[in-house]
């Protein structure tokens, strides 16, 4: 007998993943523009906003 293969991803599942990446890839790009424009306004957050930018990004893949 062959031992029982894991279900590939459902439909709903790669659909979350893609809208994740989407919006991971806006806030990205969201706050390197902020920190390309407005970095003297906000250091701090903005340099926060790009690290959690990235930590989505690590999380989609």
């Amino acid at each position: 007998m062959s031992a029982p293969s894991r279900p590939r991803a459902s439909g709903i599942g790669r659909v979350l993943v893609a809208v994740y990446a989407i919006l991971a890839i806006a806030a990205l790009g969201r706050s390197i523009f902020q920190i390309i424009d407005r970095f003297d306004e906000a250091p701090i957050a903005f340099s926060l906003s790009a690290v959690s930018a990235v930590v989505y990004v690590l999380a989609t893949v």
